[in-house]
């Protein structure tokens, strides 16, 4: 009885061992690995290669899935786990083996005093968000990442596999789509999809246009500015950019770059714009003639004033001069071809008192009308005549004055007595 109890107990210890060698065994733990990844067995990859340090969460389970299917067809991750297993019984101790990937570790197999364990490590993986604030759900959880200053944001720290995150991203206050794909099959993990970009121009200003605006299609992006390194966001659909400014009083426009749909992981855009040189130096040619022509317009209204004066100074000696031949040699001069109308002489006639000697004193002058190119100008002109008998008398006058020269040498066509 006692021996038939020993044999019991020697029995029950054998299956103990054998049990437990078969569960720990490479072959059973890859075997459970595989049919978890072709099974895409969320809930037992997560049994599997989760530990202290990592904790794999369902969407990782599925990306870890996804990762190994793309990468391995069924035969040949047999073969890449048959390797391990084999590596792992000609070694005696402990070892540590990889299940590589395209560039990196899919997953680390140890065997720690005769038991396998499967694990993965995690990875800070950064995305060029290039400036976009990218906001999306991850593990049921919200998270906003990135900012408007720099290139790169974190993403998460992720186990090995292929993610797809879609959100909302924001550039100066604008919010476009935006999906960050993370695949570590890939020698660039991350790649960012979307249809934001940021333009950088090469404008030539040598004319210094001024108050300079920035155009994409029908819309002002001039408030757009990220700090030095462009405006944006744009979204290039055919899309017409150009600058605007102010050159010398008026509106001019550079030459007009489009920009096509935005190609795959591009952000930055480079452009290089002109103004017209040949509408500048056109403006600056009309520049100097309106101001040659300012010029000389000053030049011949200041001629005129000169002729006002010169006019009734003649008259004021007119009136001392007793007979019509003296009074016409001294107002000739003021006149169209030195011909003194008859009428100025008759003014002259009814003001005429040798013995009461007159002065003639210009109250106001005022340029009413002046021809285009200033060569016919009408003056209103208020005069007081004083005689040495104490009498004075005001009179209004309206001049025109005629320039056949080009030169500035008015002379009076014209000339009406109130």
């Amino acid at each position: 009885m006692l021996l038939f109890g020993r044999i019991n107990v020697i029995i029950l210890a054998l299956l103990v061992l054998v049990l437990t060698a078969c569960g720990t065994s490479p072959k059973s733990t890859l075997d459970e690995y595989k049919e978890a990844v072709l099974n895409e067995d969320t809930d037992k990859l997560i049994e599997l290669l989760s530990d202290e340090d990592v904790k794999v969460t369902e969407e990782e389970a599925v990306a870890h899935a996804k990762l190994v299917n793309e990468h391995y067809s069924e035969e040949s991750l047999n073969r890449a786990l048959e390797k391990i297993i084999q590596n792992i019984e000609n070694i005696e101790g402990d070892s540590s083996h990889n299940l590589p990937g395209e560039f990196r570790t899919i997953m680390v197999v140890e065997s720690l005093d005769g038991e396998v364990i499967l694990s993965v490590n995690r990875e800070e993986v950064r995305a060029p968000l290039e400036r976009a604030i990218f906001t999306y759900e991850f593990n049921g959880e919200e998270l906003t990442v990135g900012d408007n200053e720099n290139d790169h944001s974190v993403i998460d720290n992720l186990i090995p596999g292929i993610y797809s995150f879609e959100g909302m991203a924001e550039m100066n206050g604008i919010d476009f789509e935006m999906t960050v794909d993370v695949n570590f099959n890939e020698k660039d993990i991350t790649r960012v999809t979307d249809d934001a970009v940021i333009l950088n121009f090469a404008v030539d200003n040598d004319f210094k246009v001024e108050n300079q605006k920035i155009f994409a299609g029908d819309e002002e992006i001039t408030d757009l500015s990220n700090e030095n390194v462009g405006y944006g966001p744009i979204f290039p659909n055919n899309t017409n950019v150009y600058f605007t400014g102010e050159y010398e009083g008026q509106t001019v426009r550079t030459n007009i770059a489009r920009l096509d749909a935005k190609e795959q992981g591009t952000r930055y855009v480079y452009v290089e714009l002109s103004y017209d040189q040949n509408e500048l130096t056109r403006i600056d040619r009309l520049v100097s003639e309106q101001e040659e022509n300012e010029k000389n317009k000053n030049f011949n209204i200041s001629r005129s004033e000169s002729r006002i004066t010169a006019l009734y100074d003649a008259f004021e000696i007119a009136l001392k001069r007793n007979t019509r031949e003296r009074q016409e040699n001294i107002l000739k001069d003021n006149f169209m071809n030195d011909n003194v109308p008859e009428k100025v002489l008759g003014y002259v006639d009814n003001h005429l008192d040798t013995e009461n000697i007159t002065d003639i004193e210009i109250i106001k002058q005022e340029l009413v009308e002046q021809s285009d190119d200033t060569s016919e100008l009408k003056y209103n002109v208020e005069i007081e005549i004083q005689f040495e008998n104490g009498q004075i008398v005001n009179e209004r006058h309206q001049v025109d004055l005629h320039d056949s020269s080009g030169q500035g040498n008015f002379k009076v066509s014209d000339i009406t007595f109130e």
